[in-house]
């Protein structure tokens, strides 16, 4: 890694300011999500939420910045270790390669990788995203004592190290597949060029060592996360939900992976989180495929079931939970896959200029899209973040300005919802979405502002589900906030009408 590290210095150099750059507002500003408010307000009770989740190791990489939530920090060890992840991937490239190439290709890595919007949806949830970016480089480096060294008590390490990743986020199994299965494409590449043909039985060895891995280390960390849960005492029905097969009809589960596909293959026109770039990926494999058929090269068939593996690892969860899985489960996998993929198909058409220089061209233009996309939604939520503050302080305000003794003895209760009115918003499946407008027309939606309220010290009590049901019919007297007589008080309840 040393000797790597010092033959490309201006790589390094360039991860960390593309990274710096794309996610630099982080440490300007205080922003932060949902979840945070709860990890802020009752850590160990969280902590136990994860472990519920079947996120124990999560858990114990929490210990690093234990029992105090210091936003600025987080978002820095964050971008940190994001960027070092950046250069881990390119490292574990270099290694799987095996043979000399152009060293410069490296850089589609750190220009589409750490640049995708998808891990703007990630970052929303500072509580876990310096853990979430550490987690990345344990992967990789846990793959790359498996596979590159020989050490046998290295492999064992890395064996365990994978297993305690797969405790963190399940994204993080998709993300391994992945970079073994590229691991297993450069091999067949180079034994092509090499005019070497792998046998059915080394390549049914290869394969199956890939999935005894996979296998071994997900059951183990199941298994430690029910321990875990066993150990602390605490249950969940987390699973139940993400996994929908034999709860609904078959035809709305294949709908759901069917669009999903079509999502990711063809996006529309100005879609928040996916470009042309995965179908143009597509495009130039099938065009590299025919021409090593025309040319019959050796281990085409092999190549084709390998590449076709990395694809569907995009659909995973999908096919798994019979489901649209939430966005920020792409990550790291999806960016991850489209830098990959990019990278196979610039060694192979090395020696062709036209489409070199094409690629390239290609490169360079979604790199631009993506930092613009990704500085944008980041923007969005810096703003729409500062407009909940506001908002927040101006229903405080209003209500001390109605003089009542003693408000914050009173419960809040509102009604409705109240989205962003910025002109910069942009909506994610969380990012860019309000506090006012989370869970609408229920009672959580009073209880996640106020716990919001509670980290700047603006305090009130917790309404109940009842109080919610028992005043709801006030929503259609009251006028809307902040027009007057949109805020009342009955009985011990301060209501807060935000829209009809």
């Amino acid at each position: 890694m040393k000797h790597f590290i010092k033959e490309n210095k201006g790589l390094a150099i360039y991860s960390f300011l593309i990274v710096f750059a794309t996610y630099g507002i982080k440490l300007f500003n205080n922003t932060y999500a949902i979840d945070t408010m709860h990890l802020m307000t009752n850590y160990r009770g969280y902590l136990k939420h994860w472990v519920s989740i079947g996120r124990p190791g999560l858990v114990a990489l929490k210990l690093l910045t234990y029992n105090y939530v210091n936003v600025y920090f987080l978002n820095l060890l964050a971008i940190i270790f994001f960027a070092i992840a950046t250069i881990l991937l390119c490292y574990y490239v270099d290694l799987s390669t095996k043979q000399i190439y152009n060293k410069k290709y490296l850089y589609i890595i750190p220009s589409i990788f750490p640049t995708s919007q998808l891990f703007s949806e990630q970052f929303y949830f500072v509580l876990q995203n310096f853990e979430f970016s550490l987690g990345i480089c344990l992967v990789i480096l846990s793959l790359i004592a498996i596979y590159h060294i020989p050490n046998k008590i290295f492999k064992l390490f890395g064996f365990l190290l994978l297993t305690f990743t797969l405790t963190m986020y399940q994204s993080f199994f998709v993300f391994a597949c992945t970079l073994i299965l590229f691991k297993i494409l450069m091999t067949l590449y180079f034994a092509q060029l090499n005019d070497l043909k792998i046998s059915f039985k080394d390549y049914a060895f290869k394969i199956g060592h890939f999935i005894l891995l996979a296998i071994s280390s997900l059951v183990l960390s199941q298994l430690m996360a029910m321990l875990a849960k066993k150990v602390l005492n605490v249950e969940s029905s987390y699973l139940d939900n993400m996994i929908l097969w034999g709860k609904r009809p078959l035809i709305d589960s294949i709908n759901d992976i069917k669009d999903y596909a079509k999502e990711l293959f063809f996006p529309t026109v100005g879609d928040t989180f996916f470009t042309p770039l995965f179908l143009i990926c597509v495009l130039l494999l099938v065009i590299v495929l025919i021409n090593m058929s025309y040319l019959k090269r050796k281990n085409v068939f092999f190549i084709f079931i390998t590449l076709l593996g990395i694809l569907i690892t995009p659909l995973m969860f999908t096919i798994l939970g019979g489901k649209r899985p939430a966005i920020r489960g792409e990550v790291p996998n999806f960016p991850a896959v489209l830098a990959l993929l990019l990278i196979f198909i610039m060694i192979y058409w090395e020696y062709n200029f036209v489409l070199k220089h094409l690629l390239i061209g290609i490169v360079i233009l979604f790199t631009f899209i993506q930092v613009r996309e990704t500085t944008n939604l980041e923007y969005s939520e810096y703003l729409t973040a500062e407009e909940d503050l506001r908002t927040a302080e101006m229903i405080t305000n209003n209500i001390y300005s109605m003089e009542i003794e003693n408000p914050e003895s009173y419960k809040l209760l509102m009604y409705g919802n109240r989205s962003p009115r910025n002109v910069s918003n942009i909506k994610g499946e969380t990012n860019g979405v309000s506090l006012f407008e989370f869970m609408p027309n229920s009672v959580h939606t009073s209880l996640n502002t106020l716990l919001y309220m509670k980290t700047f010290g603006l305090n009130f009590n917790d309404p109940t589900p009842e109080d919610f049901e028992k005043h709801k019919a006030l929503q259609a007297e009251m006028n809307v906030w902040p027009s007057k007589d949109s805020i009342r008080v009955v009985d011990d309840c301060i209501v807060v009408n935000l829209s009809k």
